[in-house]
C-alpha cells in the first residue's frame, strides 16, 4: 500500500502567520491555487480511498483534490492543539511568553496553554496508522492533514523522532510512504513542495 501525505494548502491563518491549532480556518486564495496545482500532479493515480483531519483547511483540501472520492474524515489527524495560542499572532506569542513559548514550540508540547503534548499528538496518530496497517486490500490511499500530521507519519515511517525544527513541510506538499509486510518505508518527502511527486 503506497500512503500519499499530503499537507493542506495555504490557510488564511498561514498568510496572516497565526497559530490555528484546532480552529476553523479555510484556505485562502493561493492556497486553494496550490491544491489546485497538486490535483493535477496526482490525478493519474488510482486512489482507493482517501482520508482527512476534520478541520476545514484540510477538509477544503481534500475535496479540491479529490472531487471523486468523499474523504472519510476524522479528528485523529488534527494538527496538535495548542490552546489558549489559537488564534494569536506568532510573533505576539514570542512578546508574551518568551522562553516559555519557544521551549513549548520547540518540543512541540502546547500542554501549560491547555493545548497537547507531542505524546499526546503521537498516540492518536499511531491509533489512526494501526487501524491503516489493517487495510491491507488498499493500494493508494491519500490523507490529507497538516504540518503536525506530515511529521508524525515521518516519524512512526522511519522509527525514530525527527525534531519538526529540523523539516520543511510545505503547503500542499506530497510525502509517499509505502506499507508491505509490516513495515514502513518512506519512498519520497515532499520538501520543497509538490512539484516532484
Amino acid at each position: 500500500m503506497k500512503v500519499y501525505v499530503i499537507r493542506h494548502g495555504q490557510s488564511e491563518a498561514n498568510r496572516l502567520d497565526l497559530y490555528a491549532g484546532w480552529e476553523s480556518v479555510p484556505l485562502s486564495q493561493q492556497g486553494l491555487a496550490q491544491v489546485r496545482c497538486t490535483r493535477d500532479l496526482l490525478r493519474e493515480i488510482p486512489f482507493d480511498r482517501v482520508y482527512s483531519s476534520d478541520l476545514r483547511r484540510a477538509q477544503q483540501t481534500a475535496r479540491e483534490i479529490f472531487p471523486y472520492l468523499e474523504p472519510i474524515c476524522t479528528p485523529q489527524l488534527r494538527e496538535i492543539c495548542v490552546g489558549s495560542l489559537s488564534g494569536m499572532p506568532l510573533a505576539d506569542c514570542m512578546a508574551q511568553y518568551g522562553q516559555q513559548y519557544l521551549d513549548c514550540e520547540q518540543q512541540q508540547d502546547f500542554a501549560c496553554f491547555g493545548g497537547e503534548t507531542q505524546q499526546q499528538m503521537q498516540s492518536r496518530i499511531g491509533s489512526f496508522l494501526g487501524q491503516l496497517e489493517q487495510e491491507t486490500e488498499l493500494e493508494h490511499v491519500a490523507v490529507v492533514g497538516h504540518e503536525g500530521t506530515v511529521h508524525q507519519f515521518l516519524c512512526h515511517a522511519l522509527g525514530t523522532p525527527v525534531l519538526l525544527e529540523h523539516l520543511r513541510i510545505e503547503n500542499a506538499s506530497v510525502t509517499v510512504l509505502e506499507y508491505s509486510n509490516g513495515n514502513w518505508k518512506l519512498l519520497f518527502f515532499g520538501q520543497g513542495g509538490p512539484s516532484r511527486v
